[in-house]
């Protein structure tokens, strides 16, 4: 089955969507609408990746976290999909944004080798794309041209005419009078320190030489890779569950220790206002999570989705099969309770 996992991204573009209550909205493909197209019309992830690609050029493309035009939020103007299929078992990454003026779309994907680990964290990941090689890499067309027009990046930044660095070209720099102003400090390492524990939790071996206080910004120097590997069968479903749930137990990062975690070692850090200068760690697991899931995309209906409600590290993950002849229970998908109203006949409060 064809299986697709979502991150909210940073990109220099921002859009909004046509909608009774947004005059300056023009676009009509979210993220949310992009996916359940694919996930109807597909079976691999290449036809997701070339289908929800087509449809955002022409309708345009919005992100749910773009702010308004007063006041853009370009730290959540993007989208990250990983999207995996059973059958040929290819797995693609896939940035989107919002095209020129507020409208159509700019994408690229890259197809992630069988034996690799590919972690996305709120940022885009596809670096030096070979523009020449459709069997690892689909794009947008045009797919360099604004980027060339603003100045954003030239040709004569690459070793090859055919190669363009699409996250280098597109991703969110913080400008000078942002709140708070050590805002390019706190998505480097929002993003970063993420992608490396992945890795360290997942592919320790190559993991070693990954240093954790690199970061991840458009313009870092020696950036990480979109992927690393691990020795065939190394990576458990177990694993990827408990990656899920860390908050950086055994590092120097550790949120569990400390001052701040209270006498009961307690992982959550609320938010701090704008004008604040510093950050807390962002962990993989976080409280504010509404639910989350792992996925094994497997062939002939075999694959299965392993849902959890609430925050990672406190909930129970449920398997739920693709070739299932009924729905979920009705405790899974009722609204007599939620988040913020408590009712025993709905599985988020039991999990």
């Amino acid at each position: 089955g064809l299986s697709i996992g979502e991150s909210t991204c940073t990109a220099r573009t921002v859009g909004w969507p046509a909608s009774p209550d947004k005059p300056w909205g023009y676009n009509r493909a979210g993220i949310e609408d992009l996916s359940k197209i694919a996930m109807e019309r597909c079976e691999t992830a290449r036809c997701a990746v070339e289908t929800m690609g087509a449809i955002a050029v022409e309708q345009g493309f919005y992100s749910a976290d773009g702010g308004e035009p007063t006041a853009p939020a370009y730290s959540g103007s993007s989208e990250c999909l990983a999207i995996a299929d059973g059958a040929p078992g290819e797995v693609w990454i896939f940035n989107v944004m919002t095209g020129r003026g507020n409208a159509s779309a700019i994408w690229a994907a890259k197809r992630i080798p069988s034996d690799h680990v590919a972690p996305i964290g709120n940022s885009f990941t596809i670096r030096k794309m070979k523009l020449n090689d459709p069997d690892n890499f689909l794009f947008s067309p045009g797919v360099t041209k604004l980027a060339e027009e603003m100045g954003w990046w030239s040709p004569r930044d690459e070793s090859s005419a055919d190669v363009f660095d699409f996250f280098g070209a597109y991703g969110y720099t913080p400008s000078k009078g942002v709140i708070p102003p050590n805002m390019d400090t706190v998505l480097d390492n929002y993003s970063g320190r993420r992608m490396w524990r992945v890795w360290d939790l997942l592919t320790p071996e190559f993991a070693k030489d990954i240093d954790p206080d690199k970061g991840h910004l458009p313009h870092t120097t020696d950036p990480y890779p979109t992927s690393l590997p691990a020795p065939k069968g190394s990576v458990t479903l177990q694993m990827v569950m408990d990656a899920h749930r860390d908050h950086y137990e055994g590092t120097v990062y550790d949120l569990t220790v400390g001052m701040a975690a209270g006498p009961n070692g307690s992982p959550n850090r609320w938010k701090t206002p704008p004008s604040i200068v510093g950050q807390w760690e962002r962990a993989i697991s976080m409280y504010r999570t509404s639910w989350s899931h792992v996925v094994e995309a497997k062939p002939r209906g075999l694959g299965v989705t392993w849902f959890g409600y609430d925050a990672a590290h406190g909930t129970a993950y449920l398997p739920f099969y693709g070739a299932a002849t009924e729905g979920a229970p009705e405790a899974w998908h009722s609204h007599k309770g939620y988040q913020s109203k408590f009712s025993t006949e709905v599985a988020w409060w039991a999990f």
